[in-house]
């Protein structure tokens, strides 16, 4: 006897899933409680586990296809001679699969929403990739996009991150490469606080100030001047602020174009940005608990890989120790 694996529900309000990976080929014997296939809902990537024993004779439906909750996607016989069946049976109500046990509870009934009618998603439209390699991605922070720009075929697995690496790592003449540091905020967060209370001074010039000294070090520059932007403050330019003492720090009036951005992100909750689209290199500072983030998006057409790195290891470095480098 052939037993039909259907598309699961996986949450009450879910009418399809679309098949991540199949862990499985036809032909290979399963048994009950083996992982069967990955399915991705809009809320999560889910493993799902074969409910009998036997083997794996038809698929229906493949990776990266949306299948309609309770239609028949697979089927496994009990032995390896089953006759196909040739098409996959109407939907029919399926389990709902609970994400603590993997598995229909047993206490009440299974129920399924009503079936969708399958609809075709655009290329792009989703990105499909194992639950281990979405959590792999974002401890090293990948982009997933990326390999789907690059036409590599989804779905993604862990071994597709070496590849995603290298992208990562390559650095094309004309597009930014952001890099990202850390230290304990607690030095610079009592120095806000005090600038705004004894001398009335924005955050936002004292950054501006150690972003113009660490890129005039490392792009060997002169005149340096600094475009702030803060999301609750209007944008101010500072010409060398940091050669002025902190009660000098105040924007000027100029239409020269900047040289350096830095994007305050100290007030707010939010800790990433999306730098321009031009060649002018770009700081964002941002709290993250209790570590200061800095990150630095460059082209290789203001500064190379090692001035990159050389500049926000400076800066770092200054947001680290910022009454040292203020006196």
């Amino acid at each position: 006897m052939a037993h039909e694996v259907l598309m699961p529900a996986l949450g009450m309000a879910q009418d399809s899933g679309v098949i991540v990976a199949w862990h499985k080929s036809v032909g290979d014997h399963v048994k009950a409680g083996e992982l069967l296939m990955e399915v991705e809902t809009d809320k999560a990537v889910m493993e799902v586990e074969a409910q009998t024993d036997g083997y794996l004779s038809e698929i229906f439906s493949g990776e990266g296809e949306d299948v309609p909750v309770g239609q028949a996607i697979a089927v496994i016989a009990l032995t390896q001679d089953t006759p196909a069946s040739g098409r996959p049976s109407a939907p029919q109500p399926a389990p709902v699969i609970t994400p603590e046990t993997g598995t229909a509870p047993a206490d009440r009934p299974a129920t399924a929403s009503p079936p969708a009618a399958r609809t075709e998603k655009p290329a792009g439209y989703r990105i499909l990739a194992s639950p281990k390699a979405r959590s792999l991605a974002a401890e090293r922070g990948l982009d997933l996009s990326r390999l789907v720009a690059s036409g590599h075929p989804q779905p993604y697995h862990v071994a597709d991150l070496d590849l995603l690496t290298d992208m990562e790592a390559t650095t094309r003449v004309g597009a930014a490469t952001a890099t990202r540091a850390s230290a304990p905020a607690l030095a610079l967060q009592n120095l806000f606080s005090w600038l705004e209370t004894e001398i009335e001074q924005v955050p936002g010039a004292v950054l501006a100030a150690f972003a113009a000294a660490s890129y005039r070090a490392a792009a060997e520059i002169g005149i340096v001047t600094v475009l702030v932007r803060e999301p609750t403050r209007s944008t101010a330019v500072f010409v060398d602020p940091d050669r002025s003492g902190l009660a000098a720090l105040v924007p000027t009036d100029t239409s020269s174009a900047p040289d350096l951005v830095l994007n305050d992100l100290t007030s707010e909750r939010g800790t990433e940005f999306r730098p321009g689209e031009g060649s002018v290199p770009e700081f964002s500072v941002a709290f993250e608990g209790d570590r200061v983030v800095a990150t630095l998006a460059a082209t290789t057409v203001s500064l190379d890989d090692d001035q990159r790195f050389a500049c926000l290891d400076d800066f770092v470095g200054r947001l680290d120790e910022p009454l040292r480098h203020l006196l």
